[in-house]
Order: structure tokens, then C-alpha cells, then sequence
């Protein structure tokens, strides 16, 4: 929806130029075959504008998030998507608010849970004993990024990325072998799976 809506305002800046171009000059104008030729290029122009940005936006789809609310409700709903879930987290902290822990023991209880984090927590224990694969990386390792990936090792697979931009938490959602991030998080994870 966001990137449809995107798609649109570019669209309608076109016809506002267009618009005003006909104001200028009126449709049943007497017009060179320079003014034909402009109007058939820049038409073409914008058409491969809109065409570009377009993938453009699609390859970055993501949320902005208002509140610590919002993030959790996000993730709640997120990682009880079907499939593997794959957390790299700091301290899990947002684990224990808004009812996502419930959600996190039920994805632990059906084996669909991994999290790689620094040490360990109360929360932690309480979802390895419950059934997630808990992997700790240690206090030396501080990754910049933060990621969920859902549906892991099967086709279909995505990946959210969590940052801070502007002082707000944006998210951006990448579906796999959609964009060089995909390929990243997975390098990662391989390689925390063999040292923590």
C-alpha cells in the first residue's frame, strides 16, 4: 500500500507538469514537431522514472514505528508468522513487554525459535527450556544490527530489520534473494552459529 501510494504522488507530479504545460499551451495549439518531440521524451522520461523508482521503493519497503507499543505489536505479529524464527537481539529486552513473551514461548514450544544474543537472561532460560535453540555470541561482540528472520532455510524466507533513522525505529522488510541484505544476515548467522 505505502509503495502504491508512493507510485502515485510521482504520477501525479507528472500530470501537474503536464498540466501546467497545457495551460501554457492548449491542447488544440498549433505545435512544432520540436514541441511533439519534447512532449513523446519527457513522456518516456518520466514513464522510466516512475519504472525505476518504483523498484526502487519496493526494495525498501519499511515502517516507521511511534512507540515501544508499536514495535511489539510488530514483532508479536511478525514472529508469529509460520516457520523458523531467527532473532539477533542484544539482551532480548523487548522480549518481556506487551505480551510478546507469550508469543516467543509459543514459537519456543513448536521448536521455531533461535535467538542469538550476548549472554544470557531470565528470559532466555525461560524459552531454552521451553524449546528455542539459544546461541550466546558474548559481552565482546556487539552487533550494529538487529534483524528477525521468519520462515528460515525455506523458500519464502524474510527478514526485518530494525534501525534508528531521525530518532524513530524503522523497520525494513526484505524478502529472500530480494536484496544483498538477505545474503548478509544469513553469512552471519552461519558464522554465529559456529562461534557462540
Amino acid at each position: 500500500m505505502r509503495f502504491t501510494w508512493y507510485i502515485f504522488a510521482q504520477f501525479s507530479a507528472y500530470a501537474s507538469v503536464m498540466g501546467l504545460y497545457l495551460s501554457i499551451i492548449p491542447w488544440g495549439a498549433a505545435r512544432s514537431t520540436l514541441h511533439w518531440s519534447l512532449i513523446i521524451i519527457l513522456s518516456l522520461a518520466a514513464i522510466v522514472f516512475l519504472i525505476v523508482e518504483a523498484r526502487r521503493a519496493s526494495l525498501e519497503n519499511h515502517l516507521s514505528m511511534k512507540s515501544d507499543a508499536h514495535i511489539n505489536t510488530y514483532m508479536c505479529k511478525w514472529i508469529s508468522n509460520r516457520g523458523r524464527a531467527v532473532i539477533l537481539s542484544r539482551d532480548l529486552s523487548w522480549g518481556n513487554k506487551f505480551n510478546t513473551k507469550t508469543v516467543l514461548l509459543n514459537k519456543s514450544k513448536r521448536k521455531e525459535l533461535v535467538i542469538f544474543m550476548q549472554s544470557e537472561t531470565t528470559l532466555s532460560k525461560e524459552l531454552a527450556s521451553a524449546g528455542a535453540d539459544l546461541h550466546y555470541y558474548g559481552k565482546e561482540f556487539s552487533p550494529q544490527s538487529r534483524f528477525t528472520i521468519i520462515g528460515e532455510g525455506k523458500a519464502g524466507s524474510r527478514i526485518a530489520v530494525g534501525t534508528e533513522k531521525k530518532g524513530r525505529h524503522i523497520v525494513y522488510e526484505y524478502d529472500t534473494g530480494e536484496h544483498p541484505i538477505t545474503a548478509l544476515s544469513d553469512d552471519l548467522i552461519a558464522l554465529l552459529r559456529k562461534i557462540a
